[in-house]
Formats: structure tokens, sequence, C-alpha cells
């Protein structure tokens, strides 16, 4: 499928979808915020497979110190400055309705607001998520990356895992790196200053980009091993209290993430 018929027919499906739809807006120096509750993410897929047939994607995420509002037409200019050609940008609300812009003033870039819900169907519609997803950029208002994880779970009716990468490249600078990178410098119309001010990397807590079954605490699970020989149950020891041995010995520190931020974030 070429990339102009899958656009259209992307646009199709999201339309099929939606009772509320107001298209082909051009832009007017249209601008769109990011803000610090909001979760900047672009997808690659890995061919790796795990097991009972579930797919693995990775991404690659940035979350901001402070509200910004991004010019869609700067925008597009900056990226066709770049050697970037189009982009679809998905902005995707707990609740809203489906409304997109467009610009052409440099790089053909359609921003697009949708509901949870109507980007899931867009999802699992016949259009190709992998032909489309190479010129991408997600953004998930209020979300962290278990919503990340959760929103891609199915994609085109395959289960999939978004893991955060872990390769035998993963120390190495990827296309995916270089994809994100460019997207948010060309928001901030080539400001490497200001970009890295805004970059929470240093100061994000762990919920937002860690998976997480609450609120604080990552998964355990109960682990057996069989062998003709021996049989072994293992079950889940979360360390919650450290002693305080530089004082009285009796006492213990809660090192629990929301009692004790500090002590799990000294990286």
């Amino acid at each position: 499928m070429n990339v102009g018929k899958s656009a259209v027919i992307l646009e199709n499906s999201i339309n099929s979808v939606s009772q509320y739809v107001t298209l082909n807006n051009v832009s007017n120096n249209f601008e769109f915020p990011l803000g610090v509750a909001d979760t900047i993410f672009v997808l690659t897929r890995n061919n790796s497979n795990y097991k009972d047939g579930i797919n693995n994607m990775v991404s690659k995420m940035i979350t901001i110190k402070e509200l910004k509002y991004v010019n869609l037409d700067q925008f597009s200019i900056v990226l066709k400055r770049f050697g970037i050609e189009k982009l679809n940008i998905f902005s995707i609300h707990n609740q809203c309705q489906y409304n997109t812009i467009k610009s052409v003033k440099g790089a053909k870039i359609r921003y697009a607001e949708m509901s949870y819900d109507m980007f899931k169907k867009c999802l699992n519609s016949d259009i190709d998520f992998f032909e489309y997803n190479k010129n991408s950029l997600y953004i998930l208002r209020g979300g962290n990356f278990l919503d990340i994880k959760n929103l891609f779970f199915s994609i085109n009716g395959f289960k999939f895992n978004i893991g955060r990468g872990g390769s035998q490249k993963a120390h190495v600078l990827s296309p995916l790196d270089f994809r994100l990178s460019a997207y948010m410098m060309a928001m901030s119309d080539s400001n490497y200053k200001l970009i890295s001010s805004l970059n929470t990397f240093y100061d994000i807590s762990k919920d937002r980009y860690l998976s997480y079954t609450n609120n604080y605490f990552k998964p355990y699970k109960h682990i057996s091993l069989h062998s003709k020989y021996l049989s072994i149950e293992f079950n889940p020891i979360v360390v919650t209290k450290i002693p305080l041995y530089s004082g009285n010995p009796d006492k213990f520190l809660d090192c629990s993430d929301i009692k004790c931020p500090k002590l799990f974030n000294q990286n």
C-alpha cells in the first residue's frame, strides 16, 4: 500500500467511527498545547515475538516541565528544513470530539484530535498501522507509559506489547531516537537550549514511565522451578523498609516511592 493511499484510508477509517467530524481545516497560525501531564511519544516495531502470539513494539517518550504552545505552520516549515516531508500528529484525549487541522507551509502535517475509544477503533480497523506509524507522533493527554501499553494492546486485530527497549543495540543511537529528537527540535524552532530545558528526564516520576499494576509498585511474579530432582517455589519479596544505621539501629526508613522519592531518584 503506498503512503498516499494509506493516508486516505486512515482518514476515511476515522470518519466512519465518529459522529463529530470537522475535516480539512487549514491552519492559519493554529497552535496546539503540550502540557506537563502529556506524554509525547513515537513507536517502532521490534521483530521479536513473545509467547502466545504477542508481538513487540518499542517506544520513545518525553514529558516536558512547563506548558508550551506549538505553532503548526512554523512546525511544518522547520520539519521541511530537516528534510521531513510529512507527519501525522495524534492528540489523544480521554473525551473529545474529532477534529483535524492541516498545514502545508513546509512538510505536510495533519494534526488530529480524537478520543481514547475512537483511536482504539482506528488501531483495529482495516488501515495498515505500520504504514502510517512511520510518519506519526502521538500525544497522550494526561497519560503515562502504562496508558500507552493499554492503548496499543491490540493493533489490526493482533496483540502487542509496548516496551522501552532492551536489545543488544540499546546503547546505540537508534532511528527512533532520531525521530523523536527531530520532532521535538522542530517544535522548538531548532532551539536546542529551549527543548533541553523543558525535558523532564532527570525529574520525571516513576509512575509516568514504568509499567505499574498500581500507582507505585512494579509487578513481581510468583516463580516455580521444577526438575527431576528438585521442586522449588519462590514468592516475591518487596523491600519497603531499610535500617537507619547512621542513627538509631532499631528505627527503619520507609523506602516506598511515595514516601521516599529522593532515595529512588538519585541517578
